[in-house]
């Protein structure tokens, strides 16, 4: 099978690779010298022999296995082996994955250390430590002061304190293949990480006081306009000469009492109509003047006089109506 990595974890995957072959081997060695030391026959040895090896490389392995100078060079490290008081007890899991696990037990906001982690690695079931030197660690890594115990930092944190300075290449307790310069590098991601994510957040709140604030002045803009129609439609003597000339003949209102200054001749049923909206679509008006009545800007249709219309998604409100612009007498004239 093919797997496609960056080339910066090719030489930690290569090493992973390594390091379990040496496992396996390590295994068969072991059972090839419990062979050798018994009476078991030569027919035995074979059964060893994994499929994937040949015959000939296999009679090899077991000759360089069981000779002299292997056998002293493997009691040699065994010595050494049995001087490591600071024994793990995760097994298989690694510590990353251990680190996993304490994520998803512990709370959101809080940060796993590898102070917290090399504990938890170090202890049984039974929640005692491995063996006497990693509880005499262990009790040194507690009395280190909280901001120690507390940091993401390697270099300041607890488990450089008491153990002092890493071996070169290599971070104690933070898993295979980890080094001081990829820690320094995520540190400095997540770093940058956070700081954009504070930016992002920051942005996002200012836009909805932006909103907020736009929603405030397009109310207060509303409101300062209904009112200034209801000024100008009371200063007129209703709504209805107000509107008397934007219907045209097509329209329900009389628009005689405008031109003829005489404002009686509008029938109570035609006010109705017009306050309620019940005024037909599509009825031919004509768009008026701000300041001078008689000077007609353009014609058009009426398309609603619902209060709750929209328009370029505004609500026109009370007194407003949505007019579609056939033709324009007038240009250039200011629109409120």
């Amino acid at each position: 099978m093919t797997y496609k990595v960056e080339d910066c974890e090719k030489k930690s995957i290569f090493r992973k690779l390594a390091k379990l072959w040496r496992d396996r081997k390590s295994k068969l060695q072991i059972l090839v010298r419990e062979a050798n030391t018994s009476r078991l026959t030569s027919r035995d040895l074979n059964l060893l022999k994994p499929e994937f090896i040949d015959q000939n490389q296999w009679d090899l392995f077991v000759q360089r296995t069981v000779s002299p100078n292997f056998q002293e060079k493997s009691e040699r490290f065994r010595t050494m082996r049995k001087k490591q008081n600071h024994i793990h007890t995760m097994s298989r899991r690694c510590y990353a994955r251990l680190t996993h696990i304490m994520e998803k037990r512990s709370p959101e906001d809080t940060k796993i250390t590898r102070s917290q982690v090399w504990i938890e690695g170090h202890k049984k079931k039974n929640g005692k430590p491995s063996t006497q030197a990693v509880g005499e660690k262990i009790k040194e890594i507690q009395e280190c002061p909280l901001e120690s115990q507390n940091t993401t930092n390697i270099v300041d944190d607890a488990i450089r304190l008491v153990f002092g300075k890493e071996v070169r290449g290599r971070v104690r307790g933070m898993g295979f293949g980890v080094t001081p310069s990829k820690v320094r590098a995520s540190a400095k991601q997540n770093g940058t990480v956070q700081q954009l994510e504070t930016m992002v957040q920051s942005l996002q709140q200012q836009m909805q006081q932006n909103q907020l604030e736009m929603q405030e002045m397009r109310s207060m803009f509303l409101q300062s306009m209904n009112q200034q129609n209801q000024q100008e439609h009371v200063a007129c003597g209703g709504i209805g000469s107000g509107i008397g000339n934007e219907v045209g003949s097509n329209g329900d209102i009389d628009i005689g009492a405008k031109k003829n200054g005489n404002f009686d001749h509008v029938s109570r049923s035609n006010l109705r109509n017009v306050s309620l909206g019940d005024i037909r679509a599509n009825t031919k008006c004509k768009l008026l003047h701000w300041c001078a009545d008689e000077l007609v800007v353009a014609e058009g249709r009426i398309a609603s006089t619902d209060p709750n219309t929209k328009v370029h998604h505004v609500v026109l409100g009370r007194s407003c109506w949505k007019v579609w612009v056939d033709k324009v007498l007038l240009e250039k004239v200011d629109l409120i």
